[in-house]
């Protein structure tokens, strides 16, 4: 089993003709909603090529993956996106703790930055 533990975003993305300056107004071409964050986008790969994940992480939830809820809530973010470029507004993620009972079971742990800042020092010691 692979464990993925850290960031859940819900990320809506606009397409801008260009990224505004101060005090500037852009209309966006296009809006999509989706679900983001590096370890729940890891998990939802994993899962959609087969393999076998659980996700840590303050997530409302995951389709097909075994979810180790924590306590909070799904970060929001905003994304602009113009010419290859892109900006990105956030929240700053609630933050919680991993033990080593969370991992039993794991062949490999993938964290984020949020994911690695949560593991108890058990976890290193962990195998």
């Amino acid at each position: 089993m692979i464990i993925c533990a850290g960031l859940a975003t819900r990320d809506t993305i606009y397409a801008v003709p260009r990224h505004p300056g101060a005090d500037d107004l852009v209309v966006a071409s296009d809006r999509t909603v989706a679900a983001g964050g590096p370890a729940a986008t890891a998990a939802v790969a994993i899962a959609r090529l087969g393999g076998d994940v659980r996700f840590i992480g303050a997530v409302d939830e995951l389709e097909d993956i075994e979810v180790v809820r924590m306590p909070g809530r799904t970060v929001e973010s905003t994304i602009l996106v113009s010419d290859g470029m892109r900006s990105i507004v956030t929240e700053v993620p609630e933050t919680f703790t991993v033990t080593a009972e969370m991992l039993e079971g794991a062949d490999w742990l993938h964290v984020d930055h949020v994911g690695y800042a949560s593991l108890e020092p058990e976890c290193f010691d962990a195998g």
